[in-house]
């Protein structure tokens, strides 16, 4: 009996100190409902809004068959439809990453099914998402079958892959993690380290020296790049050698964007330690960093695909960069110019949480 009074004495003094810490009390209660909100939110269970292109080139006036199968596939929330006059210009919609597919509807379609009950139909690809190719291919048999009702037994659907025709789920999935693990452990570092020279009090000795705040931010940014330059290296090695994971582009650009979020995960992590007085109120902040990260930033799903009111935060989210980056430079073999944009998004939320770092500093200085 004393031995179990001496037990929950112990957890009596846990459960008091926990509850006299209103921080990690109201984290303890954000946290996992703002993941369950956010998972139920975002994750809408299928494919939609597919950005497509269709070029219809047969010349039929009373009774179109293209047209038929467009009008039908438009009503299919997979997909988002735009009509293109040249099927050249949709081509370079499908290269530069604007469109997932284009579809040709060739001269002479419906004369051809009428008169010998046979016809092609043109389909070009960015096959790099298994997942959203395999829901886009289905959609559009669906369609071609609806819109041609008994026309169908003589068509054949002509498939052209412009990216990822040998793409599976792990050569999709591994640009993402890679930038994900970079972000991720150097962001659980930065924030657990600071936080941990706050409680020893190395941080209380450094604001006591003539140091001024982003001086003592950009020592810790330095000491947090190197590791990720290490990390990198262990990364690209790893899924290289040990995994023969393919590279189309330039590996410096792979290289460069996996250190850049490594950068920001260290920078992030450097602010939120300025609101964390103990390690454990740092680990609260972990998977409120990490499963927006996961669930919103386009790793798993498509952005498109996302609910409208959710997808404007993924834009906020520095992995949704690295995602888009690292994937179009690995399957698509994408140079520098079309990537600015996510290094450009990556340098800006690192200065800017550097500042606001540099910023609580100064208060807290003062």
């Amino acid at each position: 009996m004393k031995g179990l009074n001496k037990i929950f004495a112990v957890a009596w003094r846990v459960l008091r100190q926990i509850g006299n810490d209103k921080r990690t009390c109201f984290l303890l209660v954000f946290n996992p409902l703002f993941i369950l909100v956010l998972f139920g939110s975002s994750f809408s269970g299928n494919i939609s809004n597919v950005n497509v292109a269709c070029v219809n080139e047969d010349g039929a006036q009373d009774v179109n068959f293209g047209e038929s199968i467009f009008s039908v596939w438009e009503e299919d929330e997979t997909v988002s439809i735009k009509k293109l006059d040249s099927f050249g210009k949709a081509l370079d919609e499908v290269r530069d990453g604007k469109i997932t597919a284009a579809v040709r509807i060739p001269q002479n379609f419906t004369q051809e099914i009428v008169t010998k009950n046979e016809s092609n139909i043109y389909l070009s690809l960015d096959g790099t998402d298994p997942m959203v190719s395999k829901a886009l291919l289905a959609s559009f048999m669906q369609a071609v079958q609806k819109g041609l009702e008994n026309y169908t037994k003589g068509i054949v659907i002509q498939k052209f892959y412009v990216y990822g025709e040998n793409t599976d789920g792990y050569d999709f999935f591994v640009p993402a993690v890679i930038g994900l693990s970079a972000f991720f452990f150097i962001f659980a570092l930065s924030i657990i380290l600071i936080v941990r020279e706050k409680v020893e009090g190395t941080q209380e000795r450094l604001r006591a020296t003539p140091l001024k705040g982003y001086e003592i931010m950009t020592g810790y940014i330095i000491s947090m790049i190197v590791i990720s330059i290490i990390q990198t290296f262990l990364l690209l090695g790893v899924a290289i050698t040990l995994f023969q994971t393919t590279i189309e582009g330039n590996i410096f650009l792979v290289f460069l964007l996996v250190v850049l979020v490594a950068t920001v995960g260290a920078s992030l992590g450097i602010v939120l330690s300025t609101y964390a007085k103990t390690e454990f109120q740092a680990m609260q902040f972990i998977p409120l960093i990490l499963l927006p990260s996961i669930l919103i930033s386009g790793l798993f799903w498509p952005i498109n695909s996302m609910p409208s009111k959710i997808q404007p935060a993924s834009y906020f989210i520095p992995i949704t960069y690295s995602n888009r980056g690292l994937r179009n430079i690995m399957l698509k073999g994408f140079t520098l110019n079309y990537i600015l944009i996510d290094l450009f998004a990556l340098i800006a939320m690192t200065f800017l949480s550097l500042i606001v770092a540099s910023k609580t500093w100064k208060i807290i200085r003062e």
